[in-house]
């Protein structure tokens, strides 16, 4: 592996933030190493033992979590499928994402929650009943101990899908 211990400190904590219970560095030591010129080999070493292997399908991001947490995924996966069916499931940053016209939301699960990404306009349009939850601009993280609320993710969806065919329907009038 070729690079400066810049670059392996780079790429090792986009490792530790991908796969943190299978990398061998937290971000305490990357940050140490990055600082400290030494023991490159080692570093070089430990990362390239866990290099990630990337997903190509939303079933194979699914199949690496236990039967708990993949019932759970596998319900938020059905609601946004039927409130977008007409949606692209593709997997982006490496979570399970639907496109229509552009990303409608993803998701990704966690150690203790699965993260919901709706973007910031559905989580202002939600702002009440997202009240329950621990939330960020775009985000709301729904945690493993309480049921999914299935019905607010499905009109969260809906809404993106509403917001992003008007976008689009705008932008294709602007362009006549």
């Amino acid at each position: 592996m070729n690079g400066t211990l810049v670059d392996l400190c780079k790429y090792a904590l986009i490792l530790y933030q991908i796969l943190p219970d299978k990398c061998c560095y937290s971000r305490y030591s990357v940050y140490r190493h990055h600082h400290a010129v030494t023991d490159l080999p080692n570093l070089t070493c430990e990362i390239m033992e866990t290099k990630a292997e990337k997903l190509s399908t939303v079933d194979q991001y699914i199949a690496g979590f236990s039967e708990e947490i993949r019932r759970l995924i596998q319900q938020m996966r059905s609601t946004i499928r039927q409130a977008a069916p007409e949606a692209e499931e593709v997997l982006s940053y490496q979570m399970p994402a639907y496109k229509y016209h552009g990303i409608v939301v993803y998701f990704a699960a966690h150690k203790h929650h699965i993260g919901f990404y709706p973007l910031t306009s559905a989580m202002n349009a939600f702002s009440m009943e997202l009240s329950a939850y621990v939330t960020s601009k775009g985000t709301v993280q729904f945690p493993y101990d309480k049921p999914l609320p299935l019905d607010l993710i499905a009109r969260m969806v809906a809404f993106r899908m509403i917001e992003n065919r008007d976008k689009a329907a705008l932008k294709k009038k602007k362009s006549k």
